[in-house]
This record gives structure tokens, C-alpha cells and sequence, in this order.
């Protein structure tokens, strides 16, 4: 199955609108434009049309069909007395100069349901966009923990899903506790069933498999599966595993006397760490040349993404879809 064209097919049904912040970018504007032509997105850029237009004319890049969003004062004024309305703890003045930042002011259009999602991180970093998202529009209901998660096409891998997997959390958590680990698996399985229909297998990765190895580093993982367990037994996940028992069935079955649904079968990969996550994204990539959508944001009201500052322009095309699907099912 060509997991990609199904997304793309999805995003095109949903077609949302999607902020831009980061205008002064050409490869932002070749992606607003690339939207367009495909119909996977309505893109919203901010920023002053005459200096836009300008940038995307000396790039040859076609704006037809692209919103610009300029940041009008009037607008400012309104938002600002609109959110420090709804947040007493957020002053006026202090809101007001939030909104000077492309950034927020996209994420606040957003809050106020005047686009669907915004998409940053070509120039500023995870952090920044996670805290203008974690601000203005804030935590989905019951969450505590915001992550990541990408989608991931191996060439030549045959999983229980093809070449397909999804890995988690690469981005976002240094160090989660083990409640933090949990709540990861949670955002990423239901991501994944959102976003491309699939029953989520969760394997909880480790050195160790099924006590083979004793730390705390262990045990972190080995409690995040209990805590997923408890608060949600809809999700079907086991571990610690290592990463051969969680991927190859022969694996699984040597090293465990009854390997159930997950081992030999998993689909989503939570690491115990983003140096264990980030480490083996970028080993896939150059080792197995391998495709990835993503690192997209889990946690909030709203789908947001961030970039890739490295990713080609196709990458970047397959993140918008992704968001896009996933505002159809917000």
C-alpha cells in the first residue's frame, strides 16, 4: 500500500486551512504553493502581501490560490482583548506583544477557530513552536504531556505493517518518567488510528526483554506499560523489548515462550528516551534511506506540526498532509 498517496488522498477530502507563519522562508512559500496544486491544504501566510509576493517573484514560485495574512493592528487589538478576556492571568499588554511574533499570532487564528492548524519550525526551533501552540491554544483534554511522533518508511523493511512504522517520541521528551511514557504510547496510538486507520500494536522498547536485564532504566519502561494498561486497555501494547523481539516474529519466538500480539508484530515504537528516539530516526534515514513524515506534534487542541529544517520539499509536502488529515478528524 502506498501509505503516502492514502494520506495525500485523505488530506485532499479534508483540504483545511493551515498557517504559515514563517513567510520570510521561500521554501515555505514553495510548500504553501505545492498545497495548493495538489488541494491537500487552503494556506494562510503571515505576513505583509507586497513583501511575500516579492520573495515568492524572486524565487519564480506562484502564489495562486495562497492566502496572505497580514498582521493588522485592529486584528492585534482584538485578539488581545478577546484572550486576556479569556485569560485573567494574561494582561493585555503582555498579549499584545505575544502577537507581534508570526508565530503566536498564527496560533492564536487558530485558538480562535479562524484556521484549522498551523505548521512551523523551518526556522524557529521545537521549542518555540511547542510553547506559541502550548499558550495560545493549549492541551487537549486529559493530556499532561505534549510529544512527537513520525511516520516512518523503511525501504526494504517488511513489518507487520510493510515497509511502514511508526516511531515515538524522537523530538520532544528527553527523559520521560514512566507516566510520561505512558501518556507518549496513548498520543501516538490514537494518532495512528486517526491518521491511517491502523489497530495500533505498541512495543515499549528497551536493552532488556522481559527482564533479561534489571536497572531503573528498565523499570521505567516496564511501569509506563503497566500505567498504559491501567488507563487504557483499548490500546493492545507489551514490553520491554528489545528492538529485534518487538519487529521479527522468528526474534520474538526464540526469546519468549509466548510472544502475543505485539512481539514480532509492532507497528509503533515507543523509545524510553529521545536520545535512543532521535538516534535511531536519523540511523534509518541515512543507513536505509529511509522516508519520514513528521516529528508531528501530539498533545494539543489542534493538530500542529513542526519541520524538519533538513527535509526535502517532498517531506515537507507529506507533513502537510499529514496535518491535514488529522484536522479532518479533530
Amino acid at each position: 500500500m502506498n501509505l503516502l498517496k492514502t494520506i495525500e488522498d485523505r488530506a485532499r477530502a479534508v483540504c483545511p486551512r493551515i498557517m504559515f507563519p514563517e513567510s520570510d522562508e521561500p521554501r515555505i512559500l514553495e510548500m504553501a504553493c505545492e498545497a495548493v496544486t495538489r488541494g491537500i491544504a487552503r494556506p494562510i501566510l503571515v505576513g505583509d502581501e507586497r513583501e511575500i509576493g516579492a520573495l515568492a517573484a524572486q524565487h519564480g514560485i506562484s502564489l495562486e490560490g495562497v492566502s496572505v495574512m497580514p498582521m493588522d493592528e485592529a486584528l492585534l487589538d482584538e485578539y488581545a482583548e478577546n484572550f486576556s478576556s479569556e485569560q485573567p492571568a494574561v494582561s493585555w499588554k503582555m498579549m499584545r506583544r505575544k502577537l507581534k511574533s508570526p508565530l503566536y499570532f498564527a496560533a492564536c487564528m487558530v485558538h480562535y477557530n479562524d484556521a484549522d492548524s498551523f505548521i512551523a519550525g523551518y526556522r524557529h526551533s521545537t521549542g518555540d513552536v511547542i510553547l506559541a501552540a502550548s499558550s495560545m491554544i493549549g492541551y487537549a483534554e486529559g493530556v499532561s504531556t505534549i510529544s512527537s511522533f513520525n511516520l516512518v518508511t523503511i525501504p526494504g523493511f517488511q513489518g507487520s505493517e510493510g515497509e511502514n512504522i511508526i516511531f515515538t517520541d524522537v523530538a520532544v521528551c528527553v527523559d520521560p518518567s514512566a507516566e510520561k511514557l505512558a501518556e507518549i504510547a496513548m498520543l501516538a496510538a490514537d494518532a495512528a488510528r486517526r491518521l491511517i486507520g491502523w489497530e495500533p500494536r505498541v512495543a515499549f522498547l528497551s536493552y532488556s526483554t522481559k527482564g533479561s536485564g534489571e536497572s531503573p532504566f528498565v523499570e521505567k519502561v516496564t511501569n509506563a506499560l503497566e500505567i498504559l494498561h491501567a488507563r487504557r486497555p483499548d490500546i493492545v501494547a507489551d514490553g520491554e523489548f528489545q528492538l529485534e523481539v518487538a519487529l521479527s516474529e522468528s526474534a520474538a519466538c526464540k526469546k519468549l515462550e509466548e510472544p502475543g500480539e505485539v512481539a514480532g508484530r509492532a507497528n509503533i515504537l515507543v523509545f524510553p528516551d529521545i536520545q535512543a528516539g532521535n538516534t535511531n530516526i536519523k540511523a534509518v534515514k541515512l543507513f536505509a534511506k529511509a522516508n519520514s513524515i513528521g516529528p508531528i506534534l501530539t498533545g494539543f487542541r489542534k493538530p500542529v506540526s513542526d519541520l524538519s529544517r533538513t527535509g526535502s520539499l517532498e517531506h515537507l509536502i507529506s507533513t502537510v498532509s499529514a496535518v491535514a488529515t488529522l484536522c479532518g478528524n479533530d
